[in-house]
């Protein structure tokens, strides 16, 4: 939604510059996971479409923290947008979803439950 509302962002940011907010969200992470109780859940969500600031931070986190593991959305309980789950049950939005009334912002949703 941002590049959407501020499409100079897409000029003036760099790989440096996603290389930096994973770096951010890596830590935004491992601090949560221990304030999550029992077999509590952990929403990430990011308005970045970059696997770096999503799927790939995901696979990282729970390489990092055996003691989660996803949680998928139920594609029923969101009819709305059941194409944006994918395989491994994460919700990802492209701009081109609902294209005829406007388009959409596109983001990155992942719920990991703790296990033990």
């Amino acid at each position: 939604g941002t590049c959407r509302r501020h499409p100079d962002i897409l000029r003036l940011r760099t790989p440096a510059d996603v290389e930096k907010l994973a770096s951010v969200q890596k830590s935004l992470l491992s601090a949560a996971a221990p304030m999550v109780s029992g077999k509590g859940l952990l929403v990430y969500v990011t308005c970045s479409l970059q696997p770096e600031e999503g799927p790939d931070q995901i696979t990282a986190f729970l390489a990092d923290h055996p003691n989660f593991c996803r949680a998928p959305f139920d594609a029923r309980s969101l009819d709305a947008v059941e194409h944006a789950i994918t395989e491994d049950g994460a919700l990802r939005t492209l701009p081109n979803y609902w294209a005829d009334t406007g388009g959409m912002d596109g983001f990155f949703a992942v719920a990991l439950r703790r296990v033990s």
